[in-house]
């Protein structure tokens, strides 16, 4: 679990947060919750190119580290002199203070890395939705052009043999790459309509969703070729961790009268000597070619471990999506099923992890009956079990962090000690409503037809 520090950052003042598998983050517009989520979505993608590249030299070049915040994240003018921000996990260490205006970095456990696919989904996901030809409009680099990058690959999955249904709507989306392009049908009427057509909460749900299942399910039940550009780096990471974990060129010799057994692990079949050096208490490998690749190891078990290690850097093991303001033009019923949807996409994978700011009590609301469900299961018969929507989705509070971002710009905890949902915003707000209702209620005089 990593631990996120953010001081004086656009609204926020003071924020310390634990990153738990699944966070969410609710408050009044221009809060922070988005400042708070794009910074932590920042630090994961640092931590992930620092961890690939095997070097923190790009981000200590001029102002890289603030300039790619900046232009990803459009943060322009949130910074200033008394701003910082400290992010750390396993793998790594990273601080960052505007005045100084170069971040640090200490490794952790440099070794320790799996490798994620990170998808941070902005408010203004919809513009894929209602604009027809939005691959021609030209959008400055920045988050909304990366989800439209995740959206133009996750698109090309759904086809008309294989759509992707839309949650409980009784609809199905699909690309249809010759003639209607986005479409949606409807599965009682078998009639298609294009997406640009359809509701705005069809609009605002789709790409959404199929975003989100393309990165946290399909990438990892097909192969996804890999282009040679990738290979390359691949090949020249784990050559880079071989030579700097294992150091494995030369083995030493045990000492007199001691035994020892090396394993050699040779990528193509050749033949090789191993030999003692003259006065000199090294093994060395003698290959017939220069161009052979040759690894040594101590036993099996360490190549094992090797080969381990180098998946976890090349191959993605798991999915963080972060994601703004989900309920957008989303009937509550919808917004139910959506938060449902999200629990249980993210429970497919150990690893997967969900950050989500929000202005719904809906999902809120939703989010604790799966919290509830998770508690008192043992409790239910299972033919009751399947009455509830909710079954599917129920999860560990201990895995699961609610916040909401306080007037001081700071957060606070919503959680009781189990870990279910106390008292928040959005129940303030409602009884301040209600409240109100009441104190004119009874100066309404009813009209004749109601005596």
């Amino acid at each position: 679990m990593a631990n996120l520090t953010i001081k004086n950052i656009g609204p926020v003042s003071t924020v310390n947060i634990s990153l738990n598998k699944v966070n969410i983050i609710i408050g009044p517009q221009s809060s922070g919750k988005s400042t708070i989520c794009k910074i932590a979505c920042y630090c994961s993608w640092v931590e992930k190119r620092i961890c690939i590249n095997q070097s923190f030299d790009d981000f200590l070049e001029d102002n890289f580290f603030e300039r790619e915040l900046v232009r990803f994240h459009k943060m322009e003018g949130y910074l200033s002199d008394e701003s910082s921000f400290e992010y750390e996990s396993d793998v790594l260490k990273l601080s960052y203070s505007h005045k100084v205006g170069k971040p640090s970095f200490e490794w952790k456990d440099r070794y320790g890395f799996k490798r994620s696919k990170i998808a941070y989904i902005p408010s203004e996901r919809n513009l894929v939705s209602a604009i027809d030809n939005w691959m021609e409009v030209k959008f400055r680099n920045n988050n909304i052009r990366n989800f439209m990058v995740d959206w133009y690959e996750a698109r090309d999955t759904y086809t008309s043999s294989n759509p992707l249904s839309i949650l409980d709507l009784g609809v199905e989306y699909y690309y249809d790459e010759n003639n209607f392009g986005d479409v949606v049908r409807l599965k009682k009427q078998e009639k298609l309509i294009k997406l640009t057509n359809t509701s705005s909460g069809l609009q605002s749900i789709i790409p959404l969703q199929s975003v989100a299942e393309y990165l946290s399910s399909h990438i990892y039940k097909a192969e996804i070729p890999v282009s040679i550009s990738e290979l390359s780096k691949n090949q020249t990471l784990a050559s880079k961790i071989f030579e700097d974990k294992y150091q494995a060129s030369e083995i030493t010799l045990p000492q007199s009268g001691e035994s020892q057994s090396i394993y050699i692990s040779a990528e193509k079949d050749i033949k090789w000597e191993l030999r003692e050096v003259k006065d000199s208490d090294k093994f060395t490998i003698q290959k017939p070619n220069k161009d052979d690749s040759l690894k040594i190891f101590q036993s099996e078990e360490a190549e094992q471990e090797y080969q381990k290690t180098i998946r976890n850097f090349t191959k993605i093991q798991y999915t963080k999506l972060f994601i703004e303001e989900p309920e957008q033009n989303i009937f509550p019923a919808t917004q139910r099923d959506l938060i449902y949807y999200f629990l249980e996409l993210v429970q497919r994978n150990d690893l997967h992890t969900l950050f989500l700011t929000t202005h719904s009590p809906y999902i809120i609301n939703a989010l604790n009956n799966c919290l509830i469900g998770y508690l008192v299961q043992d409790e239910i018969a299972d033919d009751e079990k399947e009455d509830l929507k909710s079954n599917a989705s129920w999860i560990n509070p201990q895995s699961v962090s609610v916040y909401e971002v306080t007037d001081s710009g700071s957060l606070q905890n919503i959680q009781t000690e189990r870990g279910t949902i106390s008292k928040h915003y959005f129940n303030r707000v409602m009884n301040e409503i209600l409240d109100e209702y009441y104190d004119m209620l009874e100066f309404l005089k009813p009209e004749s037809n109601e005596e």
